[in-house]
C-alpha cells in the first residue's frame, strides 16, 4: 500500500494529450554523418539500452549493414558509461543520454522525436542483431499495410518460439491481455517488449507512450490498446524473426497504480454511436478498485472523463466491444 501511494504521488501528473508532452532533458551525440543507407529507405532503428547490458560494438557495426536511413541509441539513464569514443567512431550513430529517469516509453518516445523516418524499428539491446533484420518484401508489406505497428516472431536465446501473440479477455469486469502461440494468428493486443516496426504519424498522432504510467507492461499495453480502440492495428508478421540474445525479459503484471490509469483510459470509457465517454456512475466501480482513498479516486477518475472528453470521436470502439469482436478482426 505505502509503495502503491508513493507511486501515485510521484505520477499524478494529468494524462497527456499530445506526443511529447513531457520534454526530457538530455544530451545527444553524434548523428552528424548520414549513414551508407538505400536510397529508398524509410525506415529508421531506435535501439534501447536495457540497462547493465552495455550493447557491444558488434551491434552497432550490424546495424551500419542493415540500410537504415538513421540509427538511434538510448541510453536508460543519465548514469551511462562515457559515449565519446563511441560517437566518434560511429558519427552515422546518434546517441541520446537522458539527464532523468526514463521509462520505457519515454525512451521510445524520446527517440521518435529524434528521428524524420516514416517507420522506425524499435529494439533492445539484447536482441540477436544479424543483417538482414528487414527484407524487402517485409518492408513492403509494412508500408503498404499502413498499420500501427508490425510486431515480430521472438524467440528465446535458447531457441524456444515465445507466446508473443496477445489475445483479449474480460473477466469479472477485468481486462486481460492473454499470451498465445503466434502461429495461432496474426493480430496482437501488443507488441511484446515494445520491440516492432512503428508508422511514426500515427504513432505521434495516438500521443506516444503514457509517461505517467510508470510499469513498462501497463505502459506498452496502454499505447497499444488506444490504438486499437481509435481505429488502428497491430499484427505479426511470420517473416519478421528475432531472437533473444539473454535472459527473455519478464513481464510484470502487477495490478498497481500503473494499472488503475491503464483501466480508467481504456476499460471505463462506453462507445455511443460516434463518440465515447465515461458514464459518472463508474466512479463508485473505480472507487472500489482504488486502495487511494475516495478523494484521490475521484482526482483520478475526473482526470480520465476530462481526458477522455477531448478524445471522444477518436474513439472508434470500446473495450466490451473490441474484446468480442476480437475473432472476427482476423
Amino acid at each position: 500500500m505505502a509503495c502503491m501511494r508513493e507511486t501515485a504521488e510521484k505520477a499524478m501528473n494529468t494524462i497527456p494529450l499530445i506526443f511529447n508532452e513531457r520534454r526530457i532533458k538530455r544530451t545527444v551525440l553524434g548523428g552528424t554523418v548520414a549513414p551508407n543507407a538505400d536510397f529508398s529507405s524509410s525506415t529508421a532503428v531506435i535501439l534501447l539500452n536495457r540497462g547493465g547490458n552495455h550493447y557491444c560494438a558488434q551491434n552497432i557495426e550490424n546495424l551500419l549493414l542493415c540500410a537504415f536511413s538513421e540509427i538511434v541509441v538510448v541510453e536508460n539513464s543519465s548514469k551511462s558509461y562515457s559515449l565519446e569514443e563511441y560517437s566518434r567512431r560511429w558519427p552515422q550513430v546518434k546517441f541520446i543520454v537522458p539527464l532523468e529517469d526514463v521509462t520505457a516509453g519515454d525512451m521510445i518516445n524520446v527517440g521518435m522525436a529524434e528521428i524524420s523516418s516514416e517507420y522506425a524499428l524499435v529494439l533492445w539491446d539484447d536482441v540477436k542483431i544479424k543483417p538482414p533484420i528487414l527484407n524487402e518484401p517485409l518492408v513492403r508489406s509494412v508500408v503498404e499495410s499502413e498499420r500501427l505497428c508490425t510486431a515480430p516472431i521472438l524467440q528465446s536465446a535458447q531457441l524456444q518460439y515465445l507466446p508473443v501473440r496477445m489475445n483479449p479477455e474480460i473477466r469479472k469486469n477485468t481486462f486481460f491481455a492473454v499470451p498465445s502461440p503466434a502461429l495461432g494468428g496474426k493480430k496482437t493486443v501488443y507488441p511484446f517488449d515494445f520491440i516492432g516496426i512503428y508508422n511514426r504519424r500515427k504513432f505521434m498522432q495516438l500521443g506516444g507512450y503514457d509517461y505517467t504510467i510508470a510499469s513498462p507492461y501497463w505502459q506498452n499495453v496502454d499505447f497499444a490498446l488506444r490504438g486499437w480502440l481509435w481505429g488502428e492495428t497491430i499484427e505479426l508478421n511470420s517473416s519478421f524473426r528475432l531472437m533473444y540474445d539473454a535472459e527473455t525479459p519478464f513481464e510484470d503484471t502487477t495490478a498497481d497504480y500503473s494499472q488503475l490509469r491503464f483501466f480508467l483510459k481504456n476499460c471505463a470509457p462506453v462507445f455511443r454511436s460516434d463518440y465515447a465517454y465515461i458514464p459518472k456512475l463508474r466512479y463508485f466501480d473505480f472507487c472500489r478498485r482504488c486502495p487511494l482513498g475516495p478523494l484521490r479516486a475521484y482526482s483520478l477518475f475526473a482526470d480520465a472523463r476530462s481526458w477522455t472528453r477531448k478524445n471522444r470521436f477518436r474513439f472508434k470502439t470500446d473495450i466490451v466491444a473490441f474484446t468480442q469482436n476480437w475473432d472476427f478482426k482476423e
